[in-house]
């Protein structure tokens, strides 16, 4: 296991949280120099097997302590490599070890945009303190994910708005084709709307009609290519390698904004068939 002392803010710059009834290590901890642990998943794995781990002890470089957290686990693929931490405080881990050296620091920058500002105020501190110059990158080994996380952040920007182009493409022929099919409907049944005008249906009647036909269609359509969605989310879920990447979810506004579309898709594609339906010349449709 990877033994990590550590301060009270740790758990907020990486973002770990632990399971429901167990805690993450606080000031108290630190100040007291207490024997208290917080382990990941795989640690607990290989020291206790399937059983809990919370109120238990572990021997940590020949000290007892008591295990108050497990690390919940987290989806991402850099997520399983805190899965064989064990967290103490870093004054208790300064005392067991016999050392006063910081391995590293955690910076945590408002925002990506602001990484390299929050970056070069950090040399400037600490060079300010040990006495090397800030401008000096070799004095210190400085490692981030800000520049992956921003070209990640573009590249699915820019992923995203691909599969909106194509979605969109993909809506409008079908879109198309219903309006087509609905032509050829329309076509077919120029005799029924003739004896419904001839018996006193009125053009809106004949619109209103074809209008509800079409929107049906492409109702029965959208419900269908939903299921199959969540169908497809749902076993993808299943793959074991899910765990890492992260789980497939459904988007609830992705599923908004595609029912919108498809609305004006339906709209769009029955009103023109609708219409041509409606201005038939009844004494045309009968001959």
């Amino acid at each position: 296991a990877s033994i990590l002392g550590v301060d009270p803010e740790y758990a907020e710059i990486q973002r770990v949280a632990v399971l429901p009834g167990g805690r993450m290590l606080n000031s108290v901890d630190v100040s007291e120099r207490r024997r208290v642990a917080v382990i990941g998943r795989s640690a607990r794995e290989e020291l206790f097997g399937g059983q809990p781990a919370l109120g238990r002890s572990i021997v940590v470089a020949g000290s007892h302590f008591i295990v108050i957290g497990e690390i919940a686990p987290r989806e991402g693929s850099m997520a399983g490599g805190r899965d064989g931490r064990v967290i103490i405080p870093a004054t208790t881990y300064r005392i067991l070890y016999r050392t006063n050296r910081v391995s590293s620091l955690l910076i945590a920058p408002a925002s990506a945009e602001v990484s390299d500002r929050a970056l070069q105020q950090a040399f400037a501190v600490l060079g300010a303190r040990h006495r090397f110059d800030a401008d000096d990158r070799r004095a210190l080994q400085p490692w981030g994910t800000f520049d992956m996380d921003r070209e990640i952040r573009y590249f699915m920007l820019g992923l995203k708005a691909f599969l909106a182009i194509v979605g969109g493409f993909t809506l409008l022929v079908g879109g198309i084709g219903v309006a087509n099919i609905m032509f050829v409907v329309v076509r077919e049944r120029r005799v029924e709307i003739g004896v419904k005008r001839a018996m006193g249906a009125r053009r809106i009647h004949i619109l209103v009609q074809f209008m509800l036909e079409a929107v049906l269609l492409v109702a029965l359509g959208a419900l269908l290519g939903f299921l199959i969605a969540v169908s497809i989310v749902q076993l993808a879920s299943l793959i074991p390698a899910m765990e890492e990447m992260g789980k497939p979810v459904i988007s609830g506004a992705v599923a908004v904004g595609t029912g919108l579309v498809l609305a004006i898709v339906a709209l769009a594609a029955g009103l023109f068939p609708a219409r041509a339906a409606a201005r038939l010349d009844p004494v045309v449709c009968l001959r």
